[in-house]
């Protein structure tokens, strides 16, 4: 091993520690609760250790808030195996996303309910990973696809199914982790999800030319 490709290696080592570092921080206080001070003292080093690897925090959140979106995706990878019909699938989902929001709220808030970086006039264009949340709607696109299979449903009408189902599982683990705040306390959100997800897709699982039921 080259002298460059082993500094290369150490730089990618430590950026690592830090990420893992502050993954820690924020999934046992949440992202408000994450400072440069105390990230340094996790991996015990300087805070201008820090800023070698990352512009601010701001770019260490953001490198958090991707993590949790590629463990988004891999939860919903795996809960997408455990079914065959489409419509059983989607349910499993449904509630994979439901259960990873409840079991990782920290994480789970900054993913979802802090401004990502394309939208934050301050964020650097050049540092924002694009593709982090698409790996996991796409788990949702596919299973959606095979649903309509056999009915040649545009691609419109697959899409807008996607961001109905996105928004509604979206929208009840949200109002799990805030609804005591606004007379949603009493919310059984994993009952709402079964009636709401029956309604969005009445009948049995395959759309082609099998009996629904």
């Amino acid at each position: 091993m080259g002298v460059q490709e082993r500094k290369e290696r150490e730089r990618e080592a430590m950026a690592a520690r830090i990420l893992d570092a502050a993954y820690a921080l924020v999934s046992e206080a949440g992202a408000d609760a994450l400072s440069i001070r105390d990230l340094a003292a996790r991996i015990e080093y300087s805070p201008r250790t820090i800023y070698l690897y990352y512009r601010d925090k701001d770019a260490v959140l953001d490198a958090v808030r991707k993590r949790g979106y590629d463990e988004l995706a891999d939860a919903l990878a795996a809960a997408a195996a455990g079914a065959a019909e489409p419509k059983a699938r989607l349910r499993l989902l449904g509630r994979a996303y439901l259960a990873f929001a409840a079991e990782r709220t920290s994480l789970y808030a900054l993913m979802c309910l802090r401004l990502p970086p394309v939208v934050r006039p301050d964020a650097e264009r050049a540092e924002v990973s694009g593709d982090c949340e698409f790996r996991s709607f796409a788990v949702l696109e596919s299973a959606v696809a095979d649903y309509f299979a056999g009915d040649g449903e545009a691609a419109d009408r697959i899409r807008s199914l996607c961001f109905a189902l996105w928004g509604m599982v979206h929208g009840l683990a949200s109002i799990a982790l805030y609804g005591q705040d606004i007379d949603f306390g009493k919310v059984d959100v994993a009952a709402e999800f079964e009636r709401a997800f029956d309604v969005l897709l009445p009948g049995a699982g395959k759309r082609s030319g099998r009996a629904r039921g």
